[in-house]
């Protein structure tokens, strides 16, 4: 079975999940890279993700995720500079996160959505104008 995590070749993303479903876009394909900064100051419980979001769907990568540090690295690294913006919300959709049946913790749950499901995020999150998502890796 093929590692779960994301990684870059030759203008390709690839994202395994752990069920072993492969999913490939271009980077041409990517329309926006989120940093997402998830959670409540006052319960001290932020987390970090990052969404991939394509017009035909979102990749929710959370950061300790397997490969996203050499994705943002080398050429690629420069193309989502400009190409990406860090948010903060108090919470991801109930879908985004991890847990058990009704019982959703704060941390993203690796996967693929959607892509309309980040009209949640284009509504409800805070953008951190003097920063990329790539400050976050």
């Amino acid at each position: 079975m093929r590692t779960p995590g994301i990684s870059y070749c030759d203008c390709v993303l690839r994202l395994i999940l752990s069920n072993g479903k492969a999913y490939e876009r271009t980077v041409d394909e990517l329309k926006i890279l989120y940093g997402i900064i998830s959670g409540s100051e006052v319960l001290s419980n932020d987390s970090v993700s990052f969404l991939f979001l394509f017009d035909s769907e979102a990749w929710l990568v959370p950061k300790y995720t397997n490969g996203l540090r050499s994705v943002s690295t080398g050429a690629l690294a420069r193309l989502l500079v400009d190409n990406s913006c860090v948010v903060s919300v108090d919470y991801l959709p109930r879908r985004w996160r991890r847990g058990f049946g009704p019982f959703k913790g704060v941390e993203p749950k690796f996967g693929v959505y959607e892509a309309a499901d980040a009209v949640f995020i284009e509504h409800n999150a805070h953008v951190h104008h003097a920063l990329n998502a790539l400050d976050y890796v």
